[in-house]
């Protein structure tokens, strides 16, 4: 019904339905401490990232919407983490809430008043400031809740002097009923609680935002914190690495961020790659082209057929994935610059890597594109980039190209003075005003600095005094307040005499006060806030860090489950400084015979060296290692004792061969036995005497990470050898190490060996009688496994399971070994039952993920075991266990994309460390690309080695058409029988070739009876083909 037939008619119901009188219902949650107010998804992810940040508790999320989107709240509700907030409600506005209409501004008001009534919010967190922002600010902030301002992007620095202003009636951009509106709103009192969405609301009591020093000249507020979503690289997913190493952008390399306009596709394409194409050819680089996500496949083939008509392919590379977020690829890649027209990447890219070049190309665009057809859409583009480029321009370290710009605008002095404003970074202290590692600076503001740091110990006294010790990283906090300015710390830059009357008056920006919030936040377990911090503290990367830094680096990024970055702060900043005598003593200790008794710091290395059948990265290391020892260059340091390093060393010592594993795991460990062995009470390196730091129980807890990471590369002879040294350490009158788990773990290495004997001896041999129930029913299954008694296994295991305790099943995993015995038995279905079971024990254990994937495997399920490998590991060849490298390759393989694959596989100089298994997956991989001459020699070294190779190299053969030789290697003596379906195939093809009918006959014969259901139909003619044949020969192949 029409509203005036509706005023006439049912004058009742259209008062209720006008903005004037309307009541939405609204039901809150009492004693909620922090109310956000959000629209978009964007807004969502700002906010949720604050939560994290500042460990923020007791939040409500308020969603505002309107009815000219419906679909946004909805995707909001679904990808809400409930984990943050307490709950969450709909509050539905009028169209178009930003007019300045007073009938909407009634309505809203007393909207915002129900809110506030419903949920009595202690703080107030707001995204925007203007309008029904600022109303709903003023009545917050009247009734007595304090008020905070999240930056949502650039927007939040737009406002100038004539901005701030209140609107009037002759404002621009304002209709004819906001006139009206603005006029009753400033002449009528009873309308005055409106006034103040006429002006921006500027007063908060804490401002989060990228650069607060352009907030300060905006808003007014006690508390200005620095806040952005994608410091220090928190959102670099894997996705993003993979992405990085597919197009193998470097730091030598460009990046160009394109934006949506309404411009004609081509035009816009054609005048960009004009612009990037001369930049290119300035710097002598290349130029990646990042899609906008919504921009139209148009677009994206105008891009590409430009690209391709002006051979611009070896200079600008189009990146064909557009959905990813360009601030975690700058992290990941840490590119030499970004290019835009006037895209907000411009501004934060900063924020994530200091040394990058920011270039806007909008003056040059703009004069390429200002004239042409359909004027009222390009006038209104152009109108919106030069808004967009004034903004742009409040931030210094972007670079705005002029029209003509040369070499001179691209290299010039003035790219060197990015962030200069917002981030101080002065020079290192002079060397004389170093006096040691356990002195404070010592120059004109020591007593400036000394009030700050009393400051800090009283915050940390406080939290300590409150919650006990000082988180995980530090043992008392007073070692924190000791360690703030510590010169060696982090050869944190100093501030020079000149400088200093500015870091007083901005301390955030101070290197020194980064780095002590950052310690701070550490000590309240605030991880998020900690690592941004550390990432402003040293915006120039981790490289350059000590060890007691880096050692507080890593714990933070490891309590954020930030495993890789962990690993690269600890392999470059803590390897720097004991990389030397680390190859030193590994050289040494690799010539001399391991002794299980004693603990020595480099026994990675040595069993490596020793084992030939031991962990093939390990080794690759160690013959680098031992390349480069006597060349190392810089001295090494006499000792790396700090309480810091230590408890980071324990910490990694907890995630060594489950979350933090591979080469990089490796070396890790090695790290660690060194950094204990300095730290040691007998140590003779210890030259600072700080008794009591290494505790017998480290080595313990060495031990058992390496045995985690044998575990999970598959080395079982080195996680044999680490369960004996462990018994030998406990036999020393070490610290007690539980038996029972031990056992367990021996008779699983030698179960995976196929040590059936020596497994029984050793169950034999154990004390039997301190066995828990689950324990020996647990090792009476490893032991049938190690004869391939699979049926046995499920059976007896099976069982007994109701003997398991919760605790047991999970440490002993007997629902894995369950699910696996069904896998060998293709029950597939109870297989995944029991894993299905498993999740509840042990969700993260690598044994679990590694059956889980060998199912896929087993089911065939190419594209399912492809992305379980993606989400549980690096794909990089040389950070995979060996299984998960080839199921992974030949997930691959099996989909068709050997492109990917290939790859995966990336430089192959690197593959003589891979194990056997993984060679002959990479011979399987080149035989698909028809390269059979590459598949025998990679397979032939291993035909003696690997019950496998010689079924590989046979089929590389019969590719090459050398079917005598492919016949000679499947009827060697050391060449097992078929196994598979696919070896049983390439048995009867070999031997029918080569006219050996009866074997053919006996393998067609053979698949069609252990693989019937999956068995080609072919199958089935060939072997009656071949009893037609034998039939006057031979006896034939019963067919039955």
């Amino acid at each position: 019904m029409a509203k005036l037939s509706k005023f006439f008619l049912q004058p009742g119901e259209f008062l209720n339905e006008s903005l004037w009188s309307r009541q939405e219902d609204f039901e809150g949650m009492q004693g909620v401490d922090n109310l956000f107010v959000v629209t978009n998804l964007g807004q969502l992810a700002q906010v949720q990232a604050l939560i994290q940040f500042e460990q923020l508790q007791n939040n409500y999320l308020l969603i505002l919407h309107t009815d000219a989107n419906k679909r946004m709240p909805v995707f909001i509700t679904k990808i809400i983490d409930t984990s943050l907030f307490t709950g969450h409600a709909l509050l539905w506005l009028p169209h178009s809430p930003n007019k300045l209409v007073l009938k909407k501004l009634v309505y809203m008001d007393r909207m915002y008043k129900k809110v506030l009534l419903a949920i009595r919010p202690k703080t107030v967190f707001l995204l925007s400031f203007e309008r029904h922002y600022a109303l709903l600010a003023a009545r917050a902030s009247s009734w007595g809740c304090k008020l905070a301002l999240v930056e949502e992007g650039t927007g939040t620095y737009k406002l100038d002097q004539v901005q701030l202003r209140p609107a009037t009636v002759f404002s621009d951009g304002l209709n004819r009923a906001e006139r009206l509106s603005v006029c009753c709103i400033q002449a009528l009192p009873m309308l005055r609680r409106y006034r103040s969405a006429l002006s921006p609301f500027l007063h908060y009591d804490d401002v989060y935002v990228a650069f607060p020093d352009l907030a300060k000249k905006v808003f007014k507020s006690n508390r200005f914190h620095r806040f952005f979503l994608h410091a220090g690289g928190m959102t670099a997913d894997a996705r993003t690495k993979r992405l990085v190493r597919k197009y193998q952008i470097s730091s030598a390399d460009f990046v160009y961020v394109n934006q949506r306009y309404r411009i004609d596709e081509a035009e816009h394409a054609a005048s960009v790659l004009t612009i990037l194409s001369r930049i290119a050819e300035m710097l002598s680089c290349r130029v990646f082209v990042k899609m906008h996500p919504k921009d139209t496949p148009q677009f994206h083939e105008a891009f590409r057929a430009q690209i391709e008509q002006r051979a611009f392919q070896d200079r600008i590379i189009y990146i064909s994935e557009p959905d990813f977020l360009i601030e975690p690829t700058i992290a990941a890649a840490r590119p030499r610059g970004i290019i835009g027209i006037a895209s907000t990447s411009l501004v934060y890219a900063p924020l994530v890597s200091k040394s990058i070049r920011v270039y806007s190309i909008a003056p040059t665009f703009l004069s390429m594109v200002s004239s042409g057809g359909n004027a009222g859409k390009r006038a209104a583009s152009c109108a919106l980039i030069s808004r967009h480029l004034e903004i742009l321009k409040k931030f210094k370290h972007v670079v705005v190209l002029p029209h003509a710009f040369t070499a001179a605008d691209l290299t010039g002095n003035t790219t060197d003075r990015r962030c200069a404003d917002e981030v101080r970074h002065p020079v290192h202290a002079p060397a004389d005003k170093v006096e040691s590692n356990n002195c404070m600076w010592a120059d004109e503001d020591k007593k400036t600095e000394h009030k700050f740091a009393e400051e800090i110990g009283d915050t940390v006294r406080t939290h300590v005094d409150e919650h006990g010790h000082a988180g995980i990283t530090y043992n008392d906090g007073e070692e924190l307040i000791e360690g703030t300015f510590l010169d060696g710390d982090a050869h944190t830059s100093h501030t020079s005499h000149t400088d200093n009357a500015d870091n007083a008056n901005n301390a955030e920006n101070d290197s020194d006060s980064l780095l002590a919030t950052a310690r701070i936040s550490a000590t309240r377990q605030q991880w998020q806030k900690a690592s941004c911090y550390f990432s402003w503290a040293f915006p120039e990367g981790y490289a350059e860090l000590p060890p007691p830094i880096a050692a507080e680096v890593f714990t933070v990024l490891v309590m954020q489950e930030r495993y890789d970055a962990a690993l690269e702060v600890w392999g470059a900043a803590i390897s720097r400084h004991c990389c030397a005598e680390v190859r030193v003593q590994a050289t040494v200790t690799a010539r001399i015979p391991s002794d299980n008794n004693a603990y020595t710091s480099c026994r990675l290395p040595a069993d490596a060296s020793a084992n030939l059948n031991g962990n093939s990265n390990v080794r690759a290391g160690m013959q680098r290692s031992e390349n480069s020892a006597g060349g190392a260059e810089q001295p090494a340091p006499l000792t790396l004792s700090d309480s810091r390093l230590i408890n980071a060393a324990r910490l990694a010592l907890t995630y060594l061969g489950t979350t933090l594993s591979g080469r990089q795991g490796w070396k890790l460990h090695t790290d660690i036995g060194y950094i204990f062995s300095l730290n040691s009470q007998n140590s003779p390196n210890n030259l600072n005497g700080v008794n009591g730091l290494y505790r017998p129980q480290d080595g313990v807890a060495l031990q058992q990470a390496r045995v985690r990471l044998a575990i999970w590369d598959e080395d079982w002879r080195t996680a044999l050898n680490a369960l004996n040294a462990l018994n030998a350490l406990d036999a020393c009158s070490g610290p007690h190490v539980d038996e029972q788990p031990v056992l367990i773990q021996k008779l699983m290495c030698l179960a995976e060996m196929g040590r059936h004997d020596d497994a029984v001896q050793l169950f034999q041999t154990s004390n039997s009688a301190g066995l828990s129930t689950a324990v020996v029913v647990m090792a009476q299954a490893w032991i049938n496994a190690a004869a391939a008694q699979w049926t046995k296994v499920a059976a007896e295991l099976g069982s007994n399971l109701a003997q398991f305790s919760d605790d047991e099943r999970r440490t002993l995993a007997p629902d894995v070994l369950l699910a696996r015995a069904y896998r060998m038995l293709k029950d597939f279905l109870s297989a995944k039952t029991y894993l299905d079971a498993a999740k509840a024990y042990c969700e993260h254990c690598p044994l679990l993920q590694k059956e889980h994937a060998l199912l896929a495997r087993d089911e065939k399920r190419w594209e399912d075991l492809a992305a379980m490998l993606e989400v549980a590991y690096s794909i990089d060849t040389m950070e995979m266990p060996t299984w998960a490298v080839v199921a992974y390759s030949m997930s691959l393989r099996k989909q068709g994309l050997i492109e990917q694959a290939l790859s995966f596989w990336g430089d192959c100089t690197a593959h003589e460390y891979l194990k056997p298994a993984a060679q002959l997956e990479f011979a399987a991989l080149k035989m698909q690309t028809g390269c059979w001459q590459s598949a025998i020699r990679i397979a032939q070294p291993f035909q003696a080695q690997s019950d496998d190779a010689p079924w590989v190299l046979a089929a590389a053969y019969l590719m090459g058409g050398h079917i005598d030789d492919a016949y000679a290697v499947l009827t060697a003596d050391t060449t097992r029988a078929a196994i598979t379906q696919e070896e049983l195939e390439l048995q009867a093809h070999i031997a029918q070739l080569t006219g050996h009918w009866q074997m053919a006959a006996n393998a067609w014969h053979t698949m069609l009876c252990q693989f019937a259901g999956s068995a080609p139909p072919y199958a089935w003619d060939r072997l009656l083909a071949l009893n037609t044949l034998l039939a006057n020969h031979e006896k034939p192949i019963l067919t039955h």
